[in-house]
């Protein structure tokens, strides 16, 4: 199993306000661009240590009493077990937790890919995880990572 965990270097702070046209001249896109085109390449190198895996996305309120939860830590681990393919998910709770937990216990990579959200900052801490800054950088990790993908309610 991967032991890889989150790059301190990979991990950016959020910017705190919103972008407006004056910022084109005083140099913040310059530094935005910097940072998504860093998010980019760094989320691609740490795929490449997965070569083939399923993205599982749900939601991150369903508790693990739930039967969404235990069927997703069951199906999670059923791919580890059954395909030897890694279980990639957006790092959360509820659903992905179930994911990833599933996964890390029947032995094999368990992968988050998380957000940085001002109020919210929660990763479930099962398996190798990387952090991302931007929305679009992390669905764009999620959706290319997979050769299959897996829809639970909600996410």
């Amino acid at each position: 199993m991967n032991n890889h965990k989150t790059d301190p270097a990979i991990q950016a702070v959020i910017p705190t306000k919103l972008l407006s046209r004056a910022d084109i001249h005083d140099g913040t896109i310059q530094n935005h661009i910097e940072h998504i085109s860093r998010e980019f390449r760094d989320g691609f190198n740490f795929l490449k240590e997965y070569p083939r895996s399923v993205t599982i996305f749900g939601s991150s309120v369903v508790a693990p009493a739930s039967p969404e939860y235990r069927a997703a830590e069951e199906l999670a681990a059923r791919i580890i077990r059954e395909l030897q393919y890694a279980v990639i998910t957006g790092g959360g709770p509820g659903i992905m937790e179930a994911a990833n937990k599933g996964a890390a216990e029947a032995g094999g990579p368990s992968v988050g890919l998380h957000i940085s959200l001002p109020h919210e900052h929660m990763i479930n801490g099962y398996g190798s995880s990387m952090k991302f800054s931007y929305f679009f950088a992390r669905k764009t990790m999620l959706t290319f990572a997979a050769e299959a993908y897996i829809f639970f309610p909600g996410g």
